[in-house]
């Protein structure tokens, strides 16, 4: 089997092996906490122990190389029992370790409690790295703050990993915000960092037990030129896709405000537009919300909306060909998640598509083939699904590299 699970308690002391589970699926996305769901049957002998919810974590190791590799390491976090008269099943969901940062902005770890709220670095002229700013952020919830960043002390389970340099911010006046969203906000901007929490093996130390580890880096991934997939054409490797746009977020004229605006404004507004996006689908206008002091920050804001919203959003989802793990290396046509590639690669998709060809009058008269995709595109989403023999099918959610 390619994957197997482990269920232990808040300690990470090891509870037992997760079995006749089905079905199963791991979420992987970027920048966003990792799910696993799993159905069990409500005789499974632990039960009583899903039904305790974040009491209990899961570990998920992957198998697929020849060693077990951690993947996955987080609490229950919800679960749904049904019963009938033949039986019954629960449903149960667990998220990785920054999971405990916020949940949809409803509970979780707050920062900036005090009337002064939350601060990190001073002026633009004295700024600090989003990531060394996630990293105190982390530190302040485990240990406890009460001089800049205002926190009560408890252990997240969270502590710093590998932090590499990416861009330079200051923060001031954040107040009872919730951590999950203050790590939204730094890796939200154009310039803003990728960011995980890495699942490790539980370690006692002395905040408590970690379980996962702060990883910022100015981006996840690389161009994988060698990783390709394919509709229609060599390798043929996807069973199917599906193409998504979205004009919603369209923007081809973008304003920027300054601070303080318009009482206290010490700047003007800045816009950005494209005359030729306009002459091509009207003018669609939008205001940028930042809290940028500098012209030339607020330049490159709206340049960059209107250079990535000019033309409506796409997304490309798809599912590869069911293919066995124990294939030869020369035989395979599926490039493997983790081995192959990561979330955050940029990798290619084409597609070729049969099309008909009518004359004139608008009778089929014969069919072709026309390339519809051939696109470099970052990997934002994999999910992998594993059914009752342990065969997993991956399945993934690109956008549109517009770099």
């Amino acid at each position: 089997m390619a994957w197997s699970f482990v269920i232990t308690d808040r300690a990470g002391n090891a509870l037992g092996e997760l079995r006749d589970a089905d079905p199963r699926s791991l979420r992987f996305p970027l920048n966003r906490t990792p799910t696993f769901s799993f159905t069990v049957q409500t005789d499974n002998p632990f039960a009583s122990l899903f039904l305790t919810d974040d009491k209990v974590l899961i570990k998920a190791y992957d198998d697929s190389t020849g060693s077990k590799v951690l993947r996955f390491f987080g609490p229950v976090v919800g679960h749904d029992k049904g019963r009938n008269s033949g039986g019954g099943t629960i449903a149960v969901t667990a998220a990785g370790a920054q999971w405990r940062l916020g949940t949809g902005g409803q509970s979780g770890r707050l920062i900036g409690k005090s009337n002064a709220g939350a601060t990190f670095g001073t002026t633009a002229l004295s700024t600090l790295d989003r990531g060394e700013i996630m990293g105190r952020i982390i530190d302040a919830l485990n240990a406890g703050d009460a001089t800049n960043i205002f926190t009560t002390a408890g252990d997240t389970g969270i502590r710093r990993g590998t932090i590499t340099a990416s861009s330079q911010t200051y923060i001031a006046d954040w107040r009872y915000k919730m951590a999950s969203e203050a790590m939204a906000d730094l890796s939200g901007t154009l310039d803003g960092p990728d960011w995980q929490v890495r699942p490790v093996e539980p370690t006692v130390d002395a905040t408590g037990v970690q379980i996962g580890a702060l990883d910022v880096a100015p981006a996840f991934g690389t161009t994988r030129t060698d990783v390709v997939w394919a509709f229609g054409t060599a390798p043929h490797n996807v069973a199917e896709w599906h193409d998504v746009g979205d004009s919603s977020s369209l923007a081809n004229f973008a304003i920027s405000l300054p601070p303080g605006f318009p009482d206290n404004a010490t700047a003007a507004p800045i816009a950005s537009s494209d005359a030729s996006a306009i002459a091509d689908r009207g003018l669609y206008e939008t205001v940028v919300a930042a809290d940028l002091q500098t012209d030339s920050l607020r330049t490159t804001l709206v340049q960059e909306h209107v250079r990535v919203r000019k033309v409506p959003k796409r997304v490309i989802a798809f599912t590869p060909i069911a293919e066995s793990a124990s294939a030869p290396v020369e035989e395979r046509r599926v490039p493997r998640l983790f081995s192959d590639y990561i979330v955050g690669d940029v990798v290619t998709f084409r597609a070729i598509e049969r099309v008909s060809v009518t004359d004139t009058s608008g009778t089929v008269i014969a069919s072709q083939e026309v390339p519809t995709v051939d696109l470099l595109m970052r990997v934002f989403v994999a999910q992998i699904d594993l059914d009752e023999a342990g065969v997993a099918t991956t399945s993934l959610a690109l956008q549109v590299d517009a770099s």
